[in-house]
């Protein structure tokens, strides 16, 4: 991982997510069983329910270090947590900000994740192209929709609602 000296990082404990991506905005349940992601969670929700998730790069690793993991992960708030058994939690998270990982501390009971925000740079392009990519976004999502009879109707009412590409990109 990177340093970058322009930003003071900040830490949260840190969740590798098996086959699962977080992205900002968006609401995930997940089982949670490996020892240090619950401890991560008991810690967050000590802590004030802040919690950093990192998509891992091979799914069959049991014990993720830094280079199993990728740079881009989100911070997100633990909204619920009901413990199954000894061995087992579901969560309930909504995701926070991007954030770009410099450091992953191996600490004792859970990684640590130490982070600064990955701020949208935008489209560098004029009004009309960044109208006509929205356009042809939403065209393709109704599209991929009119194919998906399991997707509910607000999925498809937000997409039609908003006007960010960011929002966009993210939300599909």
């Amino acid at each position: 991982m990177q340093e970058n000296p322009q930003f003071m990082p900040e830490s949260l404990p840190l969740i590798p997510l098996r086959g699962l991506v977080m992205f900002p905005g968006m609401l995930l349940h997940f089982d949670a069983g490996r020892d240090r992601s619950i401890a991560a969670l008991n810690h967050a929700m000590d802590k004030g329910k802040e919690i950093l998730l990192v998509t891992q790069k091979d799914i069959r690793v049991e014990d993720p270090k830094g280079e199993d993991i990728y740079e881009i992960g989100c911070t997100a708030k633990i909204r619920q947590m009901l413990k199954v058994n000894d061995s087992e939690v579901k969560v309930l998270v909504e995701g926070g900000k991007r954030v770009f990982i410099h450091r992953i501390i191996e600490a004792e009971k859970f990684h640590i994740g130490e982070f600064t925000e990955v701020l949208p740079k935008g489209i560098r392009a004029n009004a009309l192209y960044k109208e006509a990519a929205i356009r042809h976004l939403k065209a393709l999502f109704e599209d991929y929709a009119a194919v998906a009879p399991r997707l509910p109707n607000n999925v498809v009412m937000t997409i039609r609602a908003t006007n960010s590409l960011s929002f966009i990109s993210d939300f599909i």
